[in-house]
């Protein structure tokens, strides 16, 4: 039997707040039921994100740490279907704005999904660079 895939684009926003949108496509031929809350752009900890200066020190920024309870609500992802989301920076990260205004920033990025009653898919990663001259909004 072929192992379920998926494929996640993320792009770096900076409107209306500095963030990543993510497109999580279910490339498989069969259908993938999750907990709504282990979507990346819901529960706070069901992606890795980590925030890194481009300092001479690759400075990592703080993240901000919340009670996070998951619900049983699930979704159920189609072959061929697309689901979007965001997760916005500036809450997740202590002194974000302020970070990018110092300098250019690299946000790396990470996410397994987890069938209901399933084993995890192949984890998927990947990284968006932010950099200071692109500063336009964001940070209001």
């Amino acid at each position: 039997m072929v192992k379920p895939t998926i494929k996640m684009d993320v792009q770096g926003e900076n409107s209306p707040e500095y963030g990543l949108a993510i497109t999580l496509m279910n490339t498989s031929h069969v259908p993938l039921t999750v907990y709504h809350h282990a979507l990346p752009w819901v529960g706070w900890y069901s992606a890795m994100v980590i925030a890194v200066k481009t300092d001479p020190s690759w400075t990592v920024l703080e993240r901000r740490f919340i009670i996070d309870d998951a619900g049983p609500a699930t979704t159920t992802i189609g072959p061929g279907e697309t689901l979007t989301g965001r997760i916005t920076l500036v809450n997740r990260f202590h002194g974000f704005c302020e970070a990018l205004q110092e300098g250019d920033m690299v946000v790396f990025w990470s996410y397994q999904l987890q069938p209901i009653d399933d084993t995890p898919l192949e984890r998927v990663a990947g990284h968006v660079f932010f950099r200071k001259s692109d500063i336009t909004r964001g940070c209001e």
